[in-house]
């Protein structure tokens, strides 16, 4: 379990100098191994209003609280970021409803670095995040309305267009992050067997014959 800090127990000058001094037009803050928010940049509280101030040592799920299309939450005690991280891993870009600071929500697409410092400085995860015009919800729905272009061996239209659920979208994020079958299922804390079925109708619902086809139709209907 993830500890909250409080922004005083924060040594911000023992913090690497790159940490300190990185820059973005996008908005951009970093967060380190116990998922606390290390800098906080002007673009990060221009685009959801925050201040440095309020945010430096607060765990980020608490200030981000992003949820996904469904309204579960992304943000959240040791995350898919955060897990793939410290597998050595990178995490796939991924849109989320992020919080403001006067608790409204805004549409962002986060992607993340993995930056290894010194022993004794740590991993820090490095989040750049934009500003969407339009829900993934919003997008999905018009790419369902729209005509299957792949087709079958003999020119059947296939299947695809059925919703994911909320497991099944987690699970299909952990694909295209590169984790396998025994990953998924210790990071879900389910048995293989069950992450193997999470996999299986997820294919099935993108009308997708194996994993790689199942990412390609994903990421063509911005699920991904």
């Amino acid at each position: 379990m993830v500890q909250d800090t409080s922004p005083k127990e924060l040594n911000e000058a023992a913090l690497p100098e790159w940490v300190r001094n990185l820059r973005s037009a996008d908005g951009l803050f970093v967060t380190d191994e116990q998922q606390r928010i290390v800098a906080w940049t002007a673009s990060a509280e221009a685009a959801l209003g925050h201040r440095a101030e309020d945010v430096i040592g607060r765990p980020c799920y608490e200030v981000i609280a992003g949820t996904d299309v469904t309204g579960h939450p992304v943000c959240r005690p040791s995350c898919a970021a955060v897990t793939n991280a410290a597998r050595g891993r990178g995490t796939a870009s991924y849109d989320v409803a992020a919080c403001t600071c006067d608790g409204a929500r805004v549409w962002v697409n986060n992607s993340i670095l993995v930056a290894r410092g010194e022993a004794d400085s740590g991993t820090f995860l490095v989040h750049l995040f934009r500003p969407k015009t339009e829900a993934p919800a919003q997008r999905r729905q018009a790419s369902q309305k729209a005509p299957q272009r792949l087709k079958g061996a003999h020119g059947a239209r296939r299947g695809g267009g059925q919703p994911l659920s909320r497991r099944e979208l987690e699970t299909l994020r952990m694909l295209a992050a590169g984790q396998t079958t025994v990953e998924i299922a210790e990071a879900l804390t389910i048995s293989r067997f069950t992450a193997r079925n999470h996999i299986n109708n997820l294919l099935r619902k993108l009308g997708a014959r194996n994993r790689i086809e199942g990412l390609l139709l994903a990421t063509e209907r911005h699920l991904i």
